[in-house]
């Protein structure tokens, strides 16, 4: 007997699929017991052949051993690799495809139970179908690819020309002097993306060097973390916000010492000869604090009022008062709405300038020329019980 007619003895007339338990009834037919409880009607009365309509009552029904030891033999010598475009569970050709279960079935299996309400189309239509339903998606994929990098690269481009903000504004204020002040307010906007993304792309992580930190300076978060623990009561040199920076006389060379001593002040572990840098500070209780880089020659400082670029330090100092650049005395807050808490500082050794930001709207805040210093690192100070954290660097895009 051949394969195919053997399948199709051991093959139950309702369900399509080979015997489940089979048993036989008064006309000699043999079913799955499962799906004759199913096709019965309610009450337990006598039931209709599913073949010959014979009458036959539930009580009839007689297990068929030997169907049941032949149809586990014959899928157990089934349980090997199933050649390429056969089903795997009738052995029949693979002539569907099924929408709902996005699989080619065979004709056995689009007339059972399983599959009866679904879907079918011949299997080389749907090929067809599907291959072109998968080109359409790569053309489009490759498109959106082409418009995201050509953008990409314009961003760049806009990226390394418009350094400075404040100066493309006030070229549109000058091309058009008709714009309104909201005009120019939404212009700053837009353009605040772009120069974050931009920042974003030098981002390197920087570390305190605890080595250089004056004693009253305490860390935490591998090195990420900083708090002046002296009160201004304890300390006297610090004042007030604005008053910290009274007194301005004539810098005086410093000698090279390996911490300060005498201000809270602490470097950053990096040390920038060239290329391009950004890292964050943000000040966890709005006191006053100043960030930027300095000169490695900087730590025997013993005056508060020296701290300027005529020492080798370029910094801005900022509180929840406002901001202003270290660059005299004495000094005029510039507000900032909402209030300054995160800086980003960018160092670009190629332009020899540093620049600093809102870390949180993208608003630049001050640029300084620092060229003629070969080596530069982080430089952070700190008022009493200010506390300052260097977040970790995001992803860069």
């Amino acid at each position: 007997m051949e394969a195919e007619d053997i399948q199709e003895e051991l093959t139950c007339p309702i369900c399509l699929d080979y015997f489940q338990d089979p048993v036989s009834i008064e006309c000699g037919h043999n079913f799955c017991r499962g799906c004759l409880h199913r096709n019965w009607a309610p009450g337990g009365g006598p039931f209709p052949c599913p073949e010959c309509r014979h009458p036959s009552a539930p009580a009839a029904l007689r297990p068929n051993w030997a169907l049941a030891r032949l149809t586990e033999k014959t899928q157990r010598r089934r349980l090997g690799p199933v050649p390429p475009g056969l089903c795997g569970r009738h052995w029949e050709p693979l002539r569907l495809f099924c929408e709902d279960d996005q699989r080619p079935v065979c004709l056995v299996c689009r007339e059972s139970q399983e599959h009866q309400t679904h879907a079918m189309a011949p299997i080389d239509e749907a090929f067809e179908s599907y291959r072109e339903k998968l080109l359409k998606s790569q053309r489009n994929l490759v498109a959106k690819m082409k418009k995201v990098m050509h953008l990409q690269d314009v961003e760049v481009k806009n990226a390394t020309q418009w350094k400075n903000p404040k100066e493309v504004l006030t070229r549109s204020e000058i091309q058009d002097v008709n714009y309104s002040l909201e005009a120019v307010k939404v212009k700053t906007v837009c353009q605040i993306p772009l120069m974050k993304e931009m920042l974003k792309r030098f981002q390197v992580a920087v570390n305190l060097a605890e080595d250089t930190a004056h004693p009253k300076l305490v860390f935490s978060q591998e090195g990420r973390y900083v708090k002046n623990t002296a009160s201004a009561s304890s300390w006297p040199v610090f004042s007030s916000a604005w008053n910290y920076f009274a007194g301005w006389r004539n810098p005086q060379k410093t000698a090279f010492v390996e911490r300060f001593q005498h201000l809270p002040c602490v470097l950053g572990k990096n040390v920038f000869t060239s290329g391009k840098h950004y890292w964050e500070v943000e000040s966890r209780d709005s006191l006053e604090v100043a960030v930027g880089v300095c000169r490695e020659d900087v730590m025997g400082i013993t005056d508060r009022s020296k701290m300027s670029p005529d020492v080798g330090i370029w910094a801005i100092y900022w509180s929840a008062a406002g901001y202003w650049p270290l660059i005299g005395f004495p000094g005029t807050p510039t507000q900032q709405e909402p209030a300054l808490h995160r800086v980003g500082v960018y160092l670009d050794r190629g332009t020899g300038n540093v620049s600093f930001y809102s870390a949180v709207d993208g608003v630049h805040l001050h640029t300084f020329s620092c060229s003629s210093v070969s080596r530069l690192r982080p430089f952070f100070w700190l008022s009493p019980l200010a506390s300052l954290v260097i977040p970790p660097v995001t992803d860069r895009k």
